[in-house]
C-alpha cells in the first residue's frame, strides 16, 4: 500500500455554505436515505452453496469531485482495463487515493446541512477534494444452481453513500455507513457472467450523522456478499431468549419468524417451518495474559425441535409466525458463563440457516442496579473504535478476535461500540467469549449540536435518526451479548432522538436504552449519563439514592 496522507484539523470555523443551484442530488437530500433498499433484518445468511463472496480485487477509479467521476462507467461496454485495482474490503486512502483526515468536533467539509459541496477554507483537503468519488467495478459468475431463486447482494459497510448497478441497470442507493444494505438483484442478473458497479461518495447528507471523533476514511470497507434464497423464505427472525424471573433457571423463548413471498403467485397455506434448538458448550482456552488462545464450541444435546404451520402468503407479502416455549433448567448466558444454544430452521426443508442465542435477562432494580439474570453486575468497560494502522476500518476477523482476547485477559467485561455498529462478526465473538455490549447507533452530529444547525430538532431529519437506530436493532437483535442499546453520541437531545427511542422500545423491550445527551431523569432513556464528569461529581452521584443506573 502507498503512504497515507494525514491531515489534522484544528479549525473550528463553521460558516454556512452557499445553497446548491439546480436539482438536488440524493446525497444532499436528508430525506433520501435509500432507494430500492431492502428492509433491515437480522444478519443471517444461507448455507455456503447459496452464498458467494464478492470480496477481493475490484477495478477502481478515484475522482476528486463528483463532476470528474466517470459518469457512465457502470455500462459493461465501458472499458475499465486501464483502471487500478483495489482490494474490497478496504479504505481507498490506504491505497494513496485522497487524504485521510483526522478531526474530532469539526466536520471535514464546510457544514451547511444537508449540503456537503460548499467551499471550505483553502487549506482544508476538502477545498481540492470537494467530495471525492470512488468508482468500483468487477465481474462475477452466477452459479447455475441459483436459477429460479431470488438473488440478493449485501454490503455490510460502505462510507458514506453509494449507488449500485448490475449489468448496466441501476439497482439502488444507500446511506448509513455502518449497517448492512441489501438489494434484490433478481431482475438484473443472468446465468454466467455479470457486471456489478458501485459508485461511492465520500460525503453525503448522511455524513452529518457520522461526525465521530476518528480518522475519516472512505470506501467499501466491509464484506460484500451475494446470496440466493427461494422465493418463499424466512426473511427475518427475532428470538427473545430470556429467563423466567421467578427462578432465573427456566428459559423463556419468545420468537417471531417473518416469512416473505417474493414470487409472482400467491402461496396457499400448508408450508412448514422446521426448527431445532441445540446446546453448545463453550470452552475458553487461555494461554497467559497476552490474550492468546481460542474459544472452542461443540454440541451439547438437543433442547427442542418441532414444526410450525405457515398460513397463506400473497405475492409480495409477508406473514409472521410465533415460537413461544419454556425450558426448565437451561444454562444461562453471562459474560462469565457464555452458554449458547443454536437455533437451526428451514422452510419446507429448504434454505437451512442457523443463529446462536443465549438465555439471559436484563432488568433495572428499584435501587438503580442493572441485573443480569437477577444479579447486580458491575460493568467494567472500554470504548472500541474500528481502527487499525494497516487496515484502516477494514478489520480482519483475526484482529477482531485478538481484540476480544486482550479485553477478556484484562478482566474487562463490557464493550461500548463507540460510536456506530461494529462488524457483525464482532458480536459473534462477544457472544462466544462472553462480553457485555452496549451497541450504539451511527448517529453523531457533534459539530452542529445544540446550535442553529442542530438536526436532532429538525423534522426533515427524523427519518434518518429513527432508521439508523432501527437498522442497528434489526441487524443485531438476536445477540445475547448486547445488553444495552445506545441511541447515538453527542448529537443534541431534540425530538428526533425521542422518536428513535420510542421506535426501539416499541420493537424491543428487553434491553435498557442509553443516550448521553438527555438530562438526568429523562423518560426517553433508562439510565443517566454524562461526558467526562470530574471525580467529585461521580462521587456525589454514587451517594445519591436513585432508581436509575
Amino acid at each position: 500500500m502507498k503512504t497515507v496522507r494525514l491531515f489534522l484539523f484544528s479549525l473550528m470555523a463553521l460558516a454556512p455554505a452557499l445553497p446548491l443551484l439546480g436539482d438536488v442530488p440524493d446525497w444532499e437530500n436528508e430525506e433520501v436515505t435509500g432507494i430500492n433498499k431492502e428492509a433491515p433484518r437480522a444478519s443471517v445468511f444461507p448455507a455456503s452453496d447459496k452464498t458467494l463472496s464478492l470480496n477481493g480485487d475490484w477495478k477502481f477509479k478515484f475522482s476528486m469531485t463528483p463532476d470528474e467521476r466517470p459518469a457512465d462507467f457502470f455500462n459493461p461496454s465501458y472499458s475499465v482495463s486501464g483502471w487500478d485495482t483495489v482490494k474490497v474490503p478496504s479504505n481507498w486512502q490506504l491505497y494513496g487515493y485522497g487524504t485521510a483526515i483526522y478531526t474530532n468536533v469539526p466536520y471535514p467539509f464546510k457544514p451547511n446541512p444537508p449540503k456537503v459541496m460548499g467551499e471550505p477554507p483553502r487549506n482544508w483537503p476538502a477545498y481540492r477534494e470537494r467530495n471525492s468519488v470512488g468508482s468500483y467495478r468487477r465481474d462475477f459468475n452466477l452459479p447455475a444452481s441459483w436459477q429460479g431463486e431470488q438473488v440478493m447482494v449485501r454490503f455490510d459497510g460502505v462510507e458514506s453513500a453509494f449507488y449500485v448497478w448490475v449489468n448496466g441497470h441501476k439497482v439502488g442507493y444507500s446511506e448509513d455507513s455502518y449497517t448492512g444494505a441489501e438489494f434484490d438483484l433478481t431482475p438484473y442478473v443472468r446465468p454466467g457472467r455479470n457486471t456489478i458497479a458501485v459508485e461511492v461518495y465520500r460525503w453525503s447528507d448522511g455524513s452529518y450523522l457520522e461526525d465521530q471523533d476518528f480518522l475519516r476514511l472512505s470506501g467499501i470497507f466491509r464484506d460484500v456478499t451475494l446470496f440466493a434464497q427461494p422465493q418463499a423464505h424466512v426473511r427475518d427472525l427475532f428470538l427473545k431468549a430470556g429467563l423466567d424471573r421467578e427462578d432465573y433457571t427456566t428459559g423463556a423463548l419468545d420468537g417471531t419468524f417473518t416469512i416473505r413471498n417474493s414470487g409472482k403467485k400467491d402461496i396457499p397455506a400448508g408450508m412448514k417451518l422446521n426448527y431445532s434448538i441445540d446446546g453448545i458448550s463453550t470452552n475458553l482456552n487461555w494461554e497467559g495474559r497476552n490474550g492468546s488462545g481460542r474459544v472452542q464450541t461443540d454440541n451439547r444435546g438437543r433442547l427442542d425441535s418441532g414444526t410450525l404451520e405457515v398460513p397463506s402468503i400473497p405475492s409480495g407479502g409477508e406473514v409472521q409466525i410465533s415460537l413461544n416455549r419454556k425450558f426448565p433448567g437451561v444454562k444461562p448466558w453471562t459474560a462469565e458463563t457464555p452458554n449458547l444454544y443454536r437455533v437451526t430452521y428451514s422452510l419446507n426443508g429448504k434454505d437451512t440457516r442457523s443463529v446462536n442465542i443465549g438465555f439471559r435477562s436484563v432488568e433495572i432494580a428499584d435501587n438503580g442496579a442493572v441485573l443480569i439474570n437477577g444479579r447486580a453486575v458491575k460493568f467494567k468497560g472500554v470504548n472500541r473504535h474500528e481502527a487499525h494502522p494497516d487496515y484502516g476500518r477494514a478489520i480482519p476477523r483475526e484482529v477482531m478476535e485478538k481484540d476480544v482476547q486482550i479485553i477478556k485477559a484484562h478482566n474487562i467485561n463490557t464493550v461500548r461500540c463507540s460510536h456506530y455498529p461494529n462488524h457483525p462478526y464482532f458480536y459473534e465473538l462477544c457472544d462466544r467469549y462472553g462480553l457485555y455490549v452496549m451497541d450504539e447507533a451511527n448517529c453523531e452530529a457533534h459539530g452542529i449540536r445544540n446550535g442553529s444547525m442542530d438536526i436532532s430538532r429538525k423534522p426533515s431529519w427524523k427519518k434518518a435518526h429513527v432508521e439508523r437506530n432501527m437498522s442497528m436493532v434489526h441487524r443485531s437483535k438476536n445477540h445475547p451479548s448486547i445488553v444495552f442499546w445506545s441511541l447515538g453520541n453527542e448529537s443534541g437531545n431534540g425530538p428526533n432522538f425521542e422518536a428513535a427511542a420510542a421506535a426501539v422500545r416499541a420493537y424491543d423491550g428487553t434491553r435498557p436504552l442509553h443516550y448521553c445527551e438527555f438530562p438526568h431523569g429523562h423518560k426517553a432513556v433508562d439510565m443517566d449519563s454524562a461526558m467526562y464528569p470530574p471525580v467529585d461529581r461521580v462521587e456525589n452521584w454514587g451517594k445519591q439514592k436513585t432508581s436509575r443506573p
